[in-house]
């Protein structure tokens, strides 16, 4: 077991509506370890995207504990400046700011944390341009894209400054088949290279089959760790055709049955 980056213990997390309470996440444990690759999965509305602003320190829980590195994320104190500009996040809303270009909506991070001095800011926007493709609109505005590119520009501007962690939360989702295969197989190639630690929320079983290490499963809402699915397929088998390897077959299937199982065996397993 490698240095613990997030461990979460006994996390609750509920919000006040209008009508009452609402339960999002129940008692959830689990952690994530430097250098791991783990993806969440789980039905429409379980909390995966709030399990993942928790991570990234934006969602505070109701109860129980996150730790980043640690240090307790619940109290705001222990929260740094240099423990923040370790994470890259894109989130499924793609946040872009409206009156900023592309290449100055992906520069956000380098402004905020203060790294003209360390990046190089124009040799790292072009890579990221180039990664996602958007080299020819680096001059456009948010509205000029199509829902595609603006989530590969959120995707580009979460890897800009070079974070050690990545908080992924379906940056695929609104890209066609093809862009979301040479994205997806880049993002592994990252991973393994660069030794990032990732964790993202996908609704792919392929997807998640073929980038992580790990599948942490959610049952409905509120959600709670229902499995752990370990994907035991080497790096180097993982760039070949999956559809014909044993091991992903088996996985496949395990976990599409999971993922889809009904809420009354997810209770029975509690």
């Amino acid at each position: 077991m490698g240095t613990s980056v997030f461990k979460l213990e006994n996390v609750c997390l509920e919000k006040k509506q209008k009508t009452g309470i609402t339960h999002i996440l129940s008692d959830i444990n689990f952690s994530v370890d430097e250098g791991e690759f783990v993806c969440v999965m789980g039905p429409t509305g379980c909390g995966k995207s709030s399990l993942l602003r928790l991570l990234g320190t934006t969602e505070i829980p109701t109860s129980g504990r996150v730790n980043f590195f640690g240090k307790n994320t619940s109290e705001k104190k222990s929260v740094s400046s240099d423990m923040l500009r370790q994470l890259g996040i894109a989130f499924q809303s793609d946040n872009l700011f409206e009156w900023k270009t592309v290449e100055k909506n992906i520069q956000t991070p380098i402004n905020i944390f203060g790294l003209k001095k360390e990046i190089d800011v124009t040799g790292q926007t072009n890579k990221m341009l180039e990664l996602t493709g958007l080299e020819k609109y680096r001059n456009c505005y948010p509205h000029e894209l199509s829902g595609g590119m603006r989530q590969r520009c959120a995707f580009a501007r979460a890897f800009v400054h070079n974070p050690k962690i990545l908080l992924l939360d379906q940056p695929f989702g609104a890209l066609d088949a093809i862009t979301r295969k040479i994205l997806g197989i880049e993002l592994l190639k990252i991973w393994k290279e660069q030794g990032k630690t990732v964790v993202m929320v996908t609704n792919s079983v392929p997807e998640a089959l073929l980038l992580s290490q790990r599948v942490l499963v959610l049952s409905s809402a509120p959600g709670s760790l229902v499995r752990e699915i370990a994907v035991d397929i080497p790096y180097e088998e993982r760039f070949a055709e999956l559809g014909e390897n044993k091991k992903y077959i088996g996985l496949s299937d395990e976990l599409n049955s999971c993922v889809h199982e009904k809420r009354t065996f997810v209770q029975e397993v509690k």
